[in-house]
Order: structure tokens, then C-alpha cells, then sequence
């Protein structure tokens, strides 16, 4: 049976599908990649007595510490920052080399990987599929080999979760004769996706800057000003905002909902590039929502786009990854079936 492995590489987490024998399951971490200056048995001594659930990831000549505690080995002002370039930065190879180190299989038939919307091009794809094919010293004690990579949109992901996935109600038929845009609530951007069946209806796809991380921005400036504090964690912000709405400060806890009311605007603002691709989207026939921002950008969609059935996907978060490892998986038997027919 062939490996399919799923790697959702997020500017908010990096989030991975892992083979256990009960079934798929998917776990993350925040995309925070810190480049390590010194000696390797420094980060190694301080790796075993820190008791820190993290990795070291070379990449070339240089060593990243990603995982589940990075935060916890970044400095309080450490902040992303975004780039149509992050997907050629050495942070972004070192997360893929986490996500494959927390994994743990040597031998991956294929790898399914995303890009965003703005991104997506041949050379691109071309350049992340030879990036990760091969065999890659993944950590000290870690080699990973991966045979094939696929890189998908990212919003795509979530179709397939929607038209593929174990709770589905959905059938092929029905899928085929019904438009439906699929709306990704990443940190940094907001893709969506129109299609109908698979077959995208690739004008009115698109990708604007307005994620979660305005919301994060807005809510940490006014949260600062209430509370006489000169900064605020963007890391715990936005894990806050996602877990529910509640946010500690030191003793103190935070009710975050008011704050979240006064980012409807922004919310709102942000859905604009969306609405002039979809105009009224009378021939939009569902609006799925995705992403780690979905609950909290859905309300908005909903007063938007009055006339439609808005859906948020159930593991929003994980609903491109889900995707990726469930359309990895369907690939790999529509080959076999393939090969079989030829053989027989």
C-alpha cells in the first residue's frame, strides 16, 4: 500500500496528516522557523535538557528549530511577516522538514502540498516539486525519502474535504451540475476558489491580502490601549482567536468578543477584492468557508451574500490538509486501477 502524506504550510501553522492504524490524523504547529547561531551540540544540548517539543531542521548549511513549542524558544517580539516569497524561503523548506520529522516515515509515495492562489504557476509548482522530491537529511538523526510531490491550490483542499470527506452527504452528480466557491481564511491571505465539479472556473479564483491578520492587528492595538501594555504576542493572539474567545493576560482573562464586533468593518473590507470577482454570485449555488478564520469571517460572508447557504467546514483549520491527503490518496488508486487495466 502506498504512502500519501498531506503538508498544509500555513503563514499562521503548518498543519500535516499522520498514518496511524485507526486511520488518517492531523496535527499542527506555528509557522515560526528560528535560525539557530552556534554550534549544533549547543542546540542539541539545549534541545535534550529543555524538554521542548521542537526539531532541528537543516536546510543546507544552516539549522531551524520548528514545532510544537516554538514559541516558547522566540523572543516576545518575534512577528511574521508576509511575502510572495515564502514559499522559496529557507523558513518554509525548514517547516515542510518539521512537519516530515514529526511524521516520521522514511518513504513517502506521494507528497501533497499547497500554494496560494496569488502564487499558483507552473514554476512554481515546478520549483516545490523539485524541491521536495528525493532524499532529504531532514534532521540530525531523520532521512526522509518522498518519490512524488503534488501541489494543489490551497483552497482546493477544502473542496475536496467538502466533496470527498467521511461526513459528506455530497455525490459526484450532484457536485458536477453545481457552482460552489470555496473561501480560505488564511493569516496572511483570503483565496477562493469557483468551480464547478473539479473543473475550476479559473476568472472569478483569486486571492487578496485581507486574513486574520488585520483582525490580529486591530484587536492587539486596541487590547494595548485598554490595558496600558506596550505589546501584545501575536502568536497567542491568534491561537486565542482560533481555540475560542478567550485571551489571558498574565492573571488576567480577556473576553475577546467586543473585540471581535469592532472587526466587522475590516472583515467586511477584506471581502471586497471576493465580491468583485463574484459580483451577486446568482450562479454560486453554496459558499463553503475554510481556513483557520472561518468563524469568525462567516458572519460577514452570511450578511454579504444574503440569497446563498453559507457552510463552515467541520476542522476548518485542517480542511485544506484533509483535502490534500484525501485527493492524494484518491490519485494513487485512480493510477492503480490504471496500470491494472493496462496489465490485465
Amino acid at each position: 500500500m502506498k504512502t500519501v502524506i498531506g503538508v498544509d504550510i500555513g503563514y499562521g501553522f503548518t498543519k500535516f496528516t499522520q498514518n496511524k492504524s485507526n486511520g488518517p490524523s492531523f496535527d499542527k504547529f506555528p509557522s515560526f522557523a528560528r535560525l539557530c547561531k552556534g554550534s549544533s551540540d549547543r542546540f542539541d544540548f539545549f534541545h535534550n535538557n529543555s524538554q521542548l517539543d521542537t526539531v532541528f531542521v537543516n536546510i543546507q548549511d544552516s539549522i531551524f528549530e520548528v514545532g510544537h513549542d516554538i514559541a516558547l524558544s522566540l523572543d516576545t517580539h518575534h512577528i511574521r511577516q508576509p511575502s510572495d516569497q515564502f514559499s522559496k524561503s529557507s523558513q518554509y523548506h525548514a517547516m515542510a522538514g518539521g512537519a516530515l520529522a514529526y511524521i516520521g516515515i522514511k518513504h513517502i509515495d506521494l507528497l501533497v502540498l499547497g500554494l496560494p492562489v496569488s502564487i499558483m504557476s507552473n514554476r512554481n509548482v515546478d520549483r516545490i516539486t523539485n524541491s521536495f522530491e528525493g532524499t532529504w537529511q531532514v534532521t540530525k538523526d531523520f532521512e526522509a525519502t518522498v518519490d512524488s510531490v503534488w501541489v494543489l491550490p490551497q483552497p482546493l483542499g477544502s473542496y475536496f474535504y467538502y466533496a470527498f470527506g467521511p461526513n459528506t452527504i455530497n455525490n459526484s452528480q450532484s457536485l458536477n451540475d453545481q457552482n460552489t466557491c470555496i473561501i480560505d481564511v488564511g493569516h496572511f491571505t483570503l483565496d477562493w476558489w469557483v468551480t464547478r465539479g473539479i473543473k475550476a472556473m479559473r476568472e472569478r479564483c483569486g486571492s487578496s491580502s485581507g486574513g486574520m491578520h488585520r483582525l490580529i492587528s486591530h484587536i492587539s492595538a486596541q487590547i494595548c490601549e485598554d490595558f496600558e501594555i506596550e505589546n501584545l504576542s501575536e502568536s497567542h493572539l491568534c491561537d486565542s482567536l482560533t481555540k475560542g474567545r478567550h485571551l489571558k493576560l498574565g492573571s488576567q482573562i480577556i473576553n475577546l468578543s467586543k473585540y471581535i464586533k469592532s472587526c466587522e468593518a475590516i472583515i467586511a473590507d477584506s471581502l471586497t477584492p471576493l465580491r468583485g470577482k463574484l459580483g451577486n454570485a446568482e450562479d454560486i449555488e453554496k459558499i463553503i468557508v475554510a481556513g483557520g478564520g472561518a468563524s469568525l469571517f462567516a458572519p460577514i460572508i452570511k450578511t454579504i451574500f444574503k440569497h446563498h447557504k453559507i457552510e463552515i467546514l467541520p476542522d476548518a483549520q485542517f480542511s485544506n490538509v484533509i483535502g490534500f491527503q484525501l485527493a492524494g490518496e484518491q490519485r494513487v488508486k485512480s493510477l492503480s486501477d490504471k496500470n491494472e487495466r493496462e496489465t490485465a
